[in-house]
Protein backbone atom coordinates (compact mmCIF):
# COMPACT_ATOMS: atom_id res chain seq x y z
CA UNK A 1 0.00 0.00 0.00
CA UNK A 2 0.85 3.64 -1.02
CA UNK A 3 1.50 5.85 1.87
CA UNK A 4 3.53 8.85 1.39
CA UNK A 5 2.76 10.79 -1.76
CA UNK A 6 5.21 13.70 -3.07
CA UNK A 7 5.67 16.52 -5.30
CA UNK A 8 8.44 18.64 -5.60
CA UNK A 9 9.50 21.30 -7.91
CA UNK A 10 13.44 21.24 -8.58
CA UNK A 11 13.82 18.26 -6.25
CA UNK A 12 13.06 20.38 -3.38
CA UNK A 13 10.23 22.75 -3.06
CA UNK A 14 7.10 21.07 -1.73
CA UNK A 15 4.11 21.29 -4.26
CA UNK A 16 1.90 18.56 -2.69
CA UNK A 17 2.57 15.95 0.08
CA UNK A 18 0.11 13.65 1.69
CA UNK A 19 0.58 10.86 4.02
CA UNK A 20 -1.75 8.23 4.11
CA UNK A 21 -3.10 6.84 7.56
CA UNK A 22 -5.99 3.90 8.29
CA UNK A 23 -6.68 4.47 4.76
CA UNK A 24 -7.32 8.32 5.01
CA UNK A 25 -4.85 11.30 3.15
CA UNK A 26 -3.64 13.65 5.97
CA UNK A 27 -2.99 16.46 4.09
CA UNK A 28 -0.29 19.36 4.85
CA UNK A 29 2.65 17.90 5.86
CA UNK A 30 6.49 18.63 5.82
CA UNK A 31 8.47 16.91 3.18
CA UNK A 32 10.72 14.07 5.61
CA UNK A 33 14.78 15.90 4.94
CA UNK A 34 15.07 12.28 3.20
CA UNK A 35 13.30 12.44 0.73
CA UNK A 36 14.38 15.90 -0.51
CA UNK A 37 17.89 15.02 0.11
CA UNK A 38 17.54 11.70 -2.17
CA UNK A 39 15.82 13.68 -5.11
CA UNK A 40 18.24 16.39 -4.98
CA UNK A 41 21.19 13.69 -5.09
CA UNK A 42 19.12 12.22 -8.02
CA UNK A 43 18.74 15.31 -9.85
CA UNK A 44 22.18 16.39 -9.63
CA UNK A 45 23.63 13.10 -11.68
CA UNK A 46 24.12 13.42 -14.89
CA UNK A 47 23.17 9.82 -15.33
CA UNK A 48 19.53 10.31 -13.62
CA UNK A 49 17.22 10.17 -16.94
CA UNK A 50 13.89 11.63 -16.95
CA UNK A 51 10.58 9.47 -16.68
CA UNK A 52 12.35 6.50 -15.67
CA UNK A 53 11.90 5.38 -11.71
CA UNK A 54 14.22 4.87 -9.35
CA UNK A 55 13.97 3.70 -6.13
CA UNK A 56 15.72 3.45 -2.58
CA UNK A 57 15.13 1.71 0.34
CA UNK A 58 14.86 3.72 3.69
CA UNK A 59 13.51 2.79 7.56
CA UNK A 60 11.48 0.19 6.54
CA UNK A 61 10.04 2.12 3.43
CA UNK A 62 10.66 1.95 -0.16
CA UNK A 63 10.87 5.46 -2.04
CA UNK A 64 10.31 5.25 -5.68
CA UNK A 65 11.14 8.72 -7.39
CA UNK A 66 10.36 9.91 -10.93
CA UNK A 67 11.65 13.29 -12.56
CA UNK A 68 10.21 15.67 -15.03
CA UNK A 69 11.56 18.96 -16.34
CA UNK A 70 9.69 21.03 -14.19
CA UNK A 71 8.94 18.59 -10.80
CA UNK A 72 9.59 15.51 -9.25
CA UNK A 73 7.01 12.69 -7.96
CA UNK A 74 8.08 10.24 -4.86
CA UNK A 75 6.02 7.51 -4.04
CA UNK A 76 6.59 5.66 -0.63
CA UNK A 77 5.38 2.21 0.23
CA UNK A 78 5.99 0.27 2.96
CA UNK A 79 9.24 -2.86 1.74
CA UNK A 80 7.08 -5.60 1.79
CA UNK A 81 5.08 -3.69 -1.19
CA UNK A 82 4.10 -5.20 -4.86
CA UNK A 83 7.38 -2.75 -6.06
CA UNK A 84 6.47 -3.58 -9.33
CA UNK A 85 2.96 -2.21 -9.31
CA UNK A 86 4.10 0.98 -7.04
CA UNK A 87 6.73 1.53 -9.97
CA UNK A 88 3.81 0.80 -12.31
CA UNK A 89 1.71 3.79 -10.73
CA UNK A 90 4.72 5.78 -10.30
CA UNK A 91 5.21 6.11 -13.72
CA UNK A 92 1.35 6.47 -14.85
CA UNK A 93 0.52 9.09 -12.50
CA UNK A 94 3.83 11.39 -13.05
CA UNK A 95 3.09 11.44 -16.42
CA UNK A 96 -0.30 12.30 -16.27
CA UNK A 97 1.05 15.09 -13.64
CA UNK A 98 3.62 16.27 -16.46
CA UNK A 99 0.80 16.31 -19.17
CA UNK A 100 -2.12 18.27 -16.99
CA UNK A 101 -0.10 20.68 -15.20
CA UNK A 102 3.88 20.37 -15.93
CA UNK A 103 3.87 23.58 -17.57
CA UNK A 104 1.93 25.29 -15.12
CA UNK A 105 4.61 24.06 -12.31
CA UNK A 106 7.80 25.19 -14.18
CA UNK A 107 6.07 28.94 -13.79
CA UNK A 108 3.90 27.67 -10.95
CA UNK A 109 4.36 31.50 -8.12
CA UNK A 110 3.11 29.62 -5.17
CA UNK A 111 -0.94 29.95 -5.39
CA UNK A 112 -2.58 26.65 -4.31
CA UNK A 113 -6.25 27.34 -6.11
CA UNK A 114 -3.77 26.90 -9.77
CA UNK A 115 -3.03 23.08 -8.73
CA UNK A 116 -5.69 21.93 -6.95
CA UNK A 117 -6.99 19.08 -9.29
CA UNK A 118 -3.59 17.63 -8.45
CA UNK A 119 -5.18 16.31 -5.47
CA UNK A 120 -8.46 14.79 -7.80
CA UNK A 121 -5.69 13.63 -10.07
CA UNK A 122 -3.76 11.52 -7.12
CA UNK A 123 -7.20 10.35 -5.54
CA UNK A 124 -7.85 8.94 -8.94
CA UNK A 125 -5.12 7.25 -9.80
CA UNK A 126 -4.74 5.67 -5.99
CA UNK A 127 -7.80 4.97 -4.90
CA UNK A 128 -6.88 1.07 -4.81
CA UNK A 129 -5.05 2.02 -1.73
CA UNK A 130 -7.04 5.22 -0.63
CA UNK A 131 -10.18 3.72 -0.52
CA UNK A 132 -12.20 1.71 -2.76
CA UNK A 133 -11.92 1.20 -6.44
CA UNK A 134 -12.79 3.55 -9.12
CA UNK A 135 -16.28 3.22 -10.77
CA UNK A 136 -14.91 1.65 -13.86
CA UNK A 137 -12.51 -0.95 -12.19
CA UNK A 138 -15.83 -1.91 -9.52
CA UNK A 139 -17.81 -2.47 -12.67
CA UNK A 140 -14.89 -5.15 -14.21
CA UNK A 141 -14.90 -6.70 -10.49
CA UNK A 142 -19.15 -6.95 -10.53
CA UNK A 143 -19.34 -8.76 -13.86
CA UNK A 144 -16.43 -10.83 -12.90
CA UNK A 145 -18.89 -11.84 -9.75
CA UNK A 146 -21.33 -12.29 -11.82
CA UNK A 147 -19.44 -14.39 -14.53
CA UNK A 148 -18.20 -16.97 -11.52
CA UNK A 149 -21.36 -17.19 -10.25
CA UNK A 150 -22.88 -17.77 -13.66
CA UNK A 151 -20.07 -20.70 -14.19
CA UNK A 152 -19.38 -22.38 -11.37
CA UNK A 153 -21.98 -24.51 -8.82
CA UNK A 154 -20.91 -22.09 -5.79
CA UNK A 155 -23.49 -21.04 -2.85
CA UNK A 156 -21.69 -18.01 -2.42
CA UNK A 157 -18.99 -15.47 -3.99
CA UNK A 158 -17.89 -12.21 -2.69
CA UNK A 159 -14.72 -9.42 -3.52
CA UNK A 160 -13.48 -7.45 -0.39
CA UNK A 161 -10.92 -4.26 0.39
CA UNK A 162 -8.41 -4.24 2.50
CA UNK A 163 -11.17 -2.82 5.31
CA UNK A 164 -13.21 -6.18 4.60
CA UNK A 165 -16.12 -4.18 2.87
CA UNK A 166 -17.55 -6.47 0.32
CA UNK A 167 -16.75 -4.43 -3.26
CA UNK A 168 -19.47 -6.97 -4.95
CA UNK A 169 -21.12 -10.46 -3.83
CA UNK A 170 -24.00 -12.18 -2.57
CA UNK A 171 -22.04 -13.46 0.60
CA UNK A 172 -25.13 -13.74 3.45
CA UNK A 173 -25.09 -11.15 5.73
CA UNK A 174 -25.03 -13.94 9.07
CA UNK A 175 -21.29 -14.63 7.24
CA UNK A 176 -19.75 -11.40 6.63
CA UNK A 177 -18.39 -11.15 10.47
CA UNK A 178 -16.53 -14.05 10.36
CA UNK A 179 -14.75 -13.31 6.92
CA UNK A 180 -14.11 -10.19 8.42
CA UNK A 181 -12.60 -11.06 10.88
CA UNK A 182 -10.08 -13.38 8.83
CA UNK A 183 -9.60 -10.18 6.72
CA UNK A 184 -9.17 -7.96 9.46
CA UNK A 185 -6.37 -10.04 11.49
CA UNK A 186 -4.33 -11.03 8.70
CA UNK A 187 -4.89 -14.82 9.16
CA UNK A 188 -5.38 -15.08 4.78
CA UNK A 189 -1.75 -14.59 3.44
CA UNK A 190 -1.17 -14.31 -0.33
CA UNK A 191 -0.19 -17.61 -1.84
CA UNK A 192 1.99 -17.85 -5.15
CA UNK A 193 1.02 -21.43 -5.53
CA UNK A 194 -2.93 -19.75 -5.29
CA UNK A 195 -3.64 -22.62 -2.45
CA UNK A 196 -6.65 -20.63 -0.25
CA UNK A 197 -7.03 -20.41 3.32
CA UNK A 198 -10.30 -22.49 4.23
CA UNK A 199 -12.69 -21.31 7.22
CA UNK A 200 -15.59 -23.26 8.11
CA UNK A 201 -18.84 -20.76 8.80
CA UNK A 202 -22.25 -21.64 9.59
CA UNK A 203 -21.53 -25.29 7.98
CA UNK A 204 -19.98 -23.46 4.59
CA UNK A 205 -16.12 -24.41 3.81
CA UNK A 206 -15.34 -20.89 2.66
CA UNK A 207 -12.11 -20.38 0.84
CA UNK A 208 -10.32 -17.76 1.08
CA UNK A 209 -7.32 -15.94 -1.17
CA UNK A 210 -5.77 -12.30 -1.02
CA UNK A 211 -5.22 -10.82 -3.97
CA UNK A 212 -2.83 -7.42 -3.45
CA UNK A 213 -5.35 -5.53 -1.40
CA UNK A 214 -8.23 -7.46 -1.98
CA UNK A 215 -9.33 -10.45 -0.51
CA UNK A 216 -11.94 -12.68 -2.66
CA UNK A 217 -14.04 -15.30 -0.80
CA UNK A 218 -16.39 -18.30 -2.39
CA UNK A 219 -18.54 -20.47 -0.41
CA UNK A 220 -19.64 -24.16 -2.25
CA UNK A 221 -23.08 -25.79 -1.00
CA UNK A 222 -22.86 -27.98 2.20
CA UNK A 223 -23.35 -30.82 -0.39
CA UNK A 224 -20.65 -30.67 -2.83
CA UNK A 225 -17.43 -30.25 -0.50
CA UNK A 226 -14.73 -27.77 -1.20
CA UNK A 227 -13.51 -28.84 -5.00
CA UNK A 228 -15.64 -26.40 -6.87
CA UNK A 229 -15.13 -23.29 -4.91
CA UNK A 230 -11.40 -24.35 -5.24
CA UNK A 231 -11.59 -23.91 -8.62
CA UNK A 232 -13.51 -21.15 -8.43
CA UNK A 233 -11.74 -19.15 -6.39
CA UNK A 234 -8.70 -20.30 -8.39
CA UNK A 235 -10.30 -18.44 -11.81
CA UNK A 236 -11.64 -15.45 -10.54
CA UNK A 237 -8.07 -14.64 -8.12
CA UNK A 238 -6.49 -14.63 -12.01
CA UNK A 239 -8.64 -12.89 -13.56
CA UNK A 240 -9.02 -10.41 -10.58
CA UNK A 241 -5.17 -9.61 -10.74
CA UNK A 242 -5.49 -9.22 -14.41
CA UNK A 243 -7.98 -6.56 -13.76
CA UNK A 244 -5.62 -4.66 -10.96
CA UNK A 245 -2.21 -4.63 -13.25
CA UNK A 246 -4.20 -3.08 -16.19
Amino acid sequence: MISEIYVLRDGTERIYARRIEDGSPVEDIMVPGNVTACSTLFRSRPSTMLERPYHLGQNGMVYFFVFYESFSLVLGAKKDCDMGTVRKKAISLGTSIAKGFGELLRVWNGDIGEIAEIDVLVSRYLRFDLTLPDPATQDVIISLVNETLENHQVAYVGIFDAKARMISGNVPANHMKRIAREITTGTVKPSADIVPTTIKVRGYLVQLLKVRSMTVAVAGYKESGRLGAVQAIGELAHALNDTLSK
